[in-house]
């Protein structure tokens, strides 16, 4: 009897072993899959009946027309609480105001980091050299999101000018880790450091001009807040972080 009991026993916990390697392949998947269909679509565009029946609502690049910060507030989702006269107030504002899409890579990496082609709304303020924030938004979403514009809006009202890019992977931004990835603290902080270069040397010419690293710092949401960290980190330049609900244990 106590064999057969032991043999039972031995026989349960190997199925729980074998049940907790499962969910915890399952969950190690799902926390690495960049799930598309939550991002802000980065296009204007006419799904077909069967991509809309399996649930892709997503516009590309190349899809359709460009949505912009010109013209997407009216379509942008937004939480339930949100008041609807900070919503037409963003609107009136990103109209009002000049917005330009530009283009930059990542800083290089020094462990094998593949370098990323990156896109970004630049915002900027009336004094062109007023600081500079560069705004990251979160995983599964990108520089479209609410999440982003809102306080983008809200730190030019006070005056900064606002960088908004794209991590890769999210939005119009190249993918540099293969598709559907999300990478965390492999590559994302390289993106933020692209962006803070661009912000600083404006190495194109589309920002109105150079601007010393002590007035430009970083803002970031969810997992663009842990990429910001880690990349304030690595630049000791950054004079300063706000960062969001970031994951930074």
């Amino acid at each position: 009897a106590c064999g057969v009991a032991a043999r039972t026993c031995g026989v349960l916990v190997l199925l729980l072993l074998v049940a907790e390697g499962v969910m915890g392949f399952i969950a190690g998947r799902g926390f690495v899959e960049l799930h598309r269909q939550w991002e802000e679509n980065v296009t204007t565009c006419v799904l077909s009946k069967q991509r809309l029946r399996s649930g892709d609502h997503w516009c590309s690049a190349g899809q359709g027309l460009l949505r912009n910060p010109a013209n997407m507030t009216p379509s942008m989702w937004f939480p339930a609480c949100t008041s609807t006269y900070l919503v037409e107030e963003l609107h009136e504002f990103n109209h009002a105001n000049d917005w330009k899409h530009v283009i930059f890579p990542s800083r290089v990496g020094q462990a094998g980091q593949r370098t990323a082609t990156l896109d970004a709304w630049w915002l900027p303020a009336k004094d062109p050299k007023a600081p500079r924030i560069v705004v990251v938004h979160g995983t599964a979403t990108n520089f479209n999101d609410w999440s982003v514009h809102v306080p983008a809006y809200l730190l030019r009202s006070m005056g900064f000018a606002v960088l908004l890019p794209n991590l890769r992977g999210h939005g119009s931004a190249g993918d540099s880790v293969g598709v559907g990835q999300v990478t965390w603290g492999w590559a994302y902080h390289l993106d933020v450091l692209g962006a803070w270069d661009y912000a600083v040397q404006d190495s194109h010419g589309e920002l109105g001009g150079s601007i010393d690293p002590g007035s430009v710092g970083l803002m970031g949401f969810g997992g663009g807040g842990t990429a910001a960290l880690v990349a304030a980190g690595l630049e000791r330049r950054v004079p300063a972080v706000w960062a969001d609900s970031a994951v930074s244990e």
